[in-house]
C-alpha cells in the first residue's frame, strides 16, 4: 500500500507519491471569475477578507488515481460565514466555458458553460449552519453522462440553491450534487477521500484541498493512456465566492507508451489532523 497523498501527523516530510504518473497539469494560476459576482470581480468577499481565496490548481493522472489540489485559504477556515466544502464536478469530454481568459469567463455559469460528465461527492461537509468540519474524509464517484436534460439540471445544485445564510454570494455556480436517484460508482476497486491541509507550490507552503480518486480510473472514466484526451474541472465552495475551473491536455506519447519516469520531486500534503486510511492501493 501507499499512502495517497503522503500523510503527516506532525510535521511536514518528503516521500515519493508520484508512482505511475501519466499527466500532470502542474500548479495553474486560477484565473477564473464566473457569473454573477455582482460587481466584485474574482473573490465575492468584504474589503480584506480572503478567506475565500482561490489561488491556483492542480489535477495530476496517475494510473491507479485522479489527484484533484485546490490551493485556497478557504481550507484554513473551511466554515468561513457558514460556507462548507463543495462537490467537485468534471468533464472528460473537454472543457467548453462561457468565455475566454481574456474576459475571466464572466457569463459562465452552470447554466451556461461546461456540462460536466462526473462528479465526486465530499462526505461529511453538512450545509448545516454550526456543523463541524472534520480534516478529512470520504467521497463518491458519480457519472452523469447518462442523464437526459432535465435530470442533469436537477442534480447540480448551485449556489443559489444551497446557500441559505443571506448576504451577497456568487450565484448561479455547480457547488453539490443531489444524488437523489444517482448511483456511485464506488466499489471495491475504486474510492474516493479528501483533505485539508497544505502542500508546496514553489518552495511554499499553502492551505489546499485535495480530492483523490483511488483505483481503475481509467476503464471507469473510458480514458486511456495511449489515446490523447482533455480533462476539465470545476470546485468552489457552497457560496460560491470563489470558484475555479480549470483543464489538463494530455497527449498520447506517439507509439508504444513504455514506462513514464517518475518525477524527481514528489508532491508534499501535509495533514495536522486526520488521514490514517487515506490510502490508495497499488495496483
Amino acid at each position: 500500500m501507499k499512502t495517497a497523498f503522503c500523510v503527516l501527523l506532525s510535521l511536514v516530510m518528503t516521500s515519493n507519491c508520484s508512482a505511475g504518473l501519466i499527466a500532470d497539469s502542474g500548479f495553474v494560476t486560477d484565473v477564473y471569475y464566473g457569473h454573477n459576482g455582482h460587481g466584485h470581480g474574482d473573490v465575492v468577499a468584504a474589503n480584506n477578507d480572503h478567506r475565500f481565496d482561490i489561488h491556483s490548481s492542480r489535477v495530476q493522472v496517475f494510473d491507479d488515481a485522479l489527484e484533484f489540489t485546490i490551493v485556497t485559504n478557504f481550507a484554513a477556515t473551511p466554515t468561513a460565514l457558514n460556507a462548507r466544502l463543495g462537490d467537485l464536478f468534471f468533464s472528460v469530454d473537454g472543457w467548453d466555458p462561457n468565455g475566454t481568459p481574456a474576459d475571466n469567463y464572466l457569463f459562465d455559469n452552470a447554466a451556461t458553460g461546461t456540462t460536466w460528465t462526473h462528479a465526486i461527492t465530499l462526505n461529511g461537509t453538512p450545509n448545516s449552519n454550526g456543523s463541524a468540519l472534520p480534516a478529512s474524509g470520504d467521497g463518491a464517484l458519480y457519472d452523469l453522462r447518462g442523464l437526459d436534460s432535465t435530470a442533469y439540471n436537477s442534480a447540480i445544485l448551485t449556489s443559489t440553491e444551497v446557500w441559505t445564510s443571506g448576504g451577497t454570494i456568487r450565484d448561479g455556480q455547480e457547488v453539490r450534487l443531489d444524488t437523489n436517484g444517482l448511483t456511485s460508482l464506488n466499489d471495491l476497486t475504486t474510492t474516493a477521500n479528501w483533505a485539508l491541509g497544505q502542500v508546496d507550490v514553489d518552495g511554499v507552503m499553502k492551505d489546499a484541498l485535495m480530492i483523490v480518486l483511488n483505483g481503475d480510473i481509467f476503464a471507469k472514466l473510458g480514458l486511456s493512456s495511449s489515446s490523447s484526451f482533455d480533462l476539465a474541472y470545476h470546485w468552489a465552495m457552497t457560496c460560491g465566492n470563489d470558484t475555479v475551473e480549470s483543464e489538463l491536455r494530455y497527449e498520447a506519447p506517439l507509439g508504444d507508451p513504455g514506462t513514464v519516469p517518475e518525477p524527481a520531486t514528489a508532491a508534499i500534503f501535509a495533514l495536522g489532523m486526520l488521514g490514517a486510511g487515506l490510502v490508495r492501493r497499488r495496483r
